[in-house]
Formats: structure tokens, C-alpha cells, sequence
């Protein structure tokens, strides 16, 4: 499998600033490593290492990345030092946990345990829902501001 599959299917791979190796278009450079850019030795044919795959898919596959962030962590949680068992995306993922993405570059993760874990993602919630709410408000102001720029004024 080439990398030209992996910047075709996922574009996003082609502007991301830890893949070195491809075209502006997403594609790899024949002879080159996908990830790092180094000639290709040997019998070769997308990366020059096991490192530099592993470093690719370490940051954009959420299974990869999940399993280095907690060995790298020790199994402790980045807030209270507790044992962490689940990963939080920093910047939330979204539902974007299957997708080969830039989302999941480890500086984006972080080991949390149960308890925080469920205290970030409810303040995450809350300050979307305000967002939302705050939206909403807004187009309906500028609704019926637009409305009542539209009523025929009356000649007096």
C-alpha cells in the first residue's frame, strides 16, 4: 500500500507538519519516505523505517496514538496522578475518533483516569452548550432585526 492512498483518502495528511516526505498535493515522492523524505534504500517502498511509520500512524490513527500516549504517561493521570485508563483529546475529537486525522497528534492527548476524564468532557459540554445557546440568540436577533427592516413603514 502507498502513501499516495493514505493523501488521497485523507487530504488533511498532505498540510501536516510532521509528514515531510509528500508533494503539495498529498502525494509521496517516488524514491522517498512518506514520513521523513529520506531516499528509500533497499527494497523500501514507503518508509525508510518502522520508526517513521510508527511515527505517522502514532499521531493520526486514534488506536496508535491512545495506546503510546498511556504507555508514555505510565498509566497516570495528567490532572490528579491517579490511574488513568482513558485518553482525552485536548482539542476535542467530535466524533472524529475512526478517522486517519491530525486530531489525534499525541500533543493533542493527554491520560486522564474515570473521574477527570468525565469532569473534562462535562466542561467541554457546558461551554459548547453556552456557544450554541449564545449562536441561536444571536441569529434570531439578527432575524428579526432583519425583519423588521423589512416591514413597509408606514407614511405619516
Amino acid at each position: 500500500m502507498s502513501a499516495t492512498y493514505y493523501t488521497r483518502r485523507w487530504p488533511e495528511l498532505a498540510n501536516c507538519t510532521l509528514v515531510k516526505g509528500l508533494d503539495e498535493q498529498g502525494r509521496s515522492k517516488q524514491g522517498f519516505c512518506a514520513g521523513c523524505g529520506a531516499a528509500l534504500t533497499g527494497r523500501r517502498i514507503v518508509w525508510c523505517s518502522d520508526a517513521c511509520m510508527e511515527l505517522v500512524f502514532g499521531n493520526h490513527r486514534w488506536q496508535y496514538a491512545r495506546a503510546i500516549v498511556l504507555r508514555e504517561a505510565r498509566n497516570r493521570c495528567a490532572f490528579c496522578g491517579g490511574w488513568a485508563y482513558e485518553v482525552d483529546h485536548i482539542e476535542p475529537a467530535r466524533g472524529r475518533h475512526g478517522e486517519f486525522s491530525c486530531i489525534h497528534h499525541r500533543t493533542n492527548l493527554r491520560a486522564l483516569c474515570h473521574r477527570c476524564h468525565k469532569a473534562r468532557t462535562a466542561e467541554q459540554r457546558a461551554t459548547d452548550a453556552s456557544r450554541a445557546r449564545r449562536a441561536r440568540r444571536e441569529a434570531a436577533e439578527r432575524e428579526g432585526q432583519r425583519r423588521r427592516e423589512m416591514q413597509p413603514r408606514l407614511a405619516i
